[in-house]
């Protein structure tokens, strides 16, 4: 069983809101951000300030901001500078709730960027998924309101975070990664909450023993899309049951209450089902203001109530403050990227890795072009390569006999490989940028173009 330290048309991924508005008395010529970047020099304190300042003044030149600051000034400088200009600090944001709830949030920032299909996929439906569960609430004339943030976490908590790295997006068992392990017991007081991709007529049943040593009756084979739905469905469900009670017993609201004391009785509920009214009424309200005091040692505390809920409710303000803007939608994932140095690489820098530098001599240029002309001898078939792998997630797309969730992940991985071929154009670009400087070093203009000292320029063109 997944444990809080395990660690019909797709939407893509949706950019984070927004940049500062720019002063009307400041004039945002094309470029003139990036001209006044340049101008600055360092890159102490005073250099990391000064460049925020530019991007908030520049919105419309931001992205040349970054990717100059980026090719000079590398990836470590890049995310001080995003920090500064985000106003947010992850390790900070870190300690700051370790210190308020005595138990570290977990990071699953990493999730939220697009770095491979599973991510694509996870970040494509989270928008989706979490209109849909406040449908359900609207549909039921339930006063909640459900946010990405406390959706993706829960999501990720229960051992959705495990099938990132992996790239996994099919045939997942729903009692070790979706946290589900109740729901065909739960089934009955679920369907409400319910997307018809996870209808019981659509799932495979399967027991399982829990940590109590109970068995339980959970689904598995299911898919990314179908694993979304149902954990959510799970957390409205058990969502409701707390304010449900609190709103009958404690003489207060809910909805009153703020998102992370709703975050840590919800989550009391989602561990422990109809027994959260017992630690309801044993500890009052106040239970979730209470710090833990004891060692951060999941091993040892892993069944814990008080504990599992304040660490989900730590990772919940961790992951709402980094991950998502201040409406709560999510932050774009080059702004994630940034903000965690998990920035991609640029075809220049996919070159400058496997080539290294420009050798300053003729002999070392030339074994360079021979090594860059061979690379770029391949592009040709690795694009058609990747055309061919979009061609066919194209046609799962449109394979009517493919379930709906098979088809929305066919959609993301459709969008994965158009990616993939603009990283293809990227490189070739640069190749062809680097063969030029390589010619110039094996025949310098100043030497009268070709000659028989450095030999022969490249034929090929940029």
């Amino acid at each position: 069983m997944a444990t809080p330290d395990h660690a019909l048309d797709p939407t893509g991924p949706l950019d984070g809101a927004g940049a500062a508005p720019v002063p009307s008395a400041v004039p945002s010529g094309p470029g003139a951000g990036a001209i006044e970047a340049r101008q600055v020099g360092g890159t102490d304190a005073a250099a990391v300030t000064a460049l925020a300042a530019i991007l908030a003044k520049y919105p419309a030149d931001q992205d040349e901001i970054f990717a100059y600051l980026h090719e000079v000034h590398g990836n470590a400088f890049v995310t001080q500078v995003t920090k500064a200009f985000e106003g947010v600090n992850p390790s900070a944001r870190s300690k700051e709730l370790t210190a308020a709830y005595g138990v570290r949030p977990r990071d699953y920032v990493s999730a939220l960027d697009n770095s491979n299909l599973a991510e694509r996929t996870f970040r494509g439906m989270l928008p989706v998924v979490t209109a849909f569960v406040n449908g359900k609430a609207v549909a039921q004339k339930v006063e909640l309101t459900f946010t990405e943030a406390e959706i993706a976490t829960n999501f990720l908590h229960e051992g959705g975070f495990l099938l990132m790295q992996p790239n996994s997006t099919e045939h997942i068992d729903g009692f070790q990664y979706f946290g589900i392990d109740t729901f065909m017991d739960r089934y009955a007081a679920l369907e409400p909450w319910l997307h018809p991709c996870v209808y019981k007529d659509k799932l495979k049943k399967k027991k399982n023993e829990n940590e109590r040593g109970e068995i339980k009756t959970s689904v598995t084979d299911l898919d990314m899309v179908q694993g979304l739905y149902a954990s959510a469905a799970m957390w409205a469900l058990h969502k409701q049951m707390a304010q449900t009670d609190i709103d009958g017993k404690t003489g207060q609201k809910m909805d009153d209450l703020g998102d992370e004391r709703e975050m840590f009785w919800s989550t009391v509920y989602y561990n422990t089902g109809e027994d959260g009214k017992k630690k309801l009424d044993k500890g009052g309200l106040e239970l979730a203001e209470k710090k833990w005091t004891k060692p951060d040692d999941h091993d040892t505390y892993n069944r814990d109530t008080q504990y599992n809920s304040g660490v989900r409710t730590a990772t919940y303000a961790y992951m709402r403050d980094v991950g998502f803007e201040k409406d709560g939608s999510l932050r774009s994932e080059e702004e994630l990227r940034r903000l965690t140095g998990r920035m991609e690489a640029t075809g220049d820098d996919k070159v400058m890795k496997r080539l290294g530098p420009v050798p300053a001599t003729p002999k070392s240029a030339k074994t360079q072009l021979t090594a860059a002309e061979a690379w770029l001898a391949t592009v040709p078939a690795e694009r058609a390569a990747m055309e061919k792998k979009l061609a066919a997630a194209e046609a799962e797309v449109a394979d009517a006999k493919k379930s709906e969730t098979a088809r929305l992940i066919s959609g993301f991985k459709a969008d994965e490989k158009r990616d993939g071929l603009r990283d293809i154009d990227a490189v070739e670009t640069a190749l062809r940028a680097r063969i030029v400087e390589l010619n110039y070093v094996i025949s310098p203009p100043e030497l009268g173009g070709n000659n028989d000292a450095a030999g022969p320029r490249s034929s090929i063109e940029p």
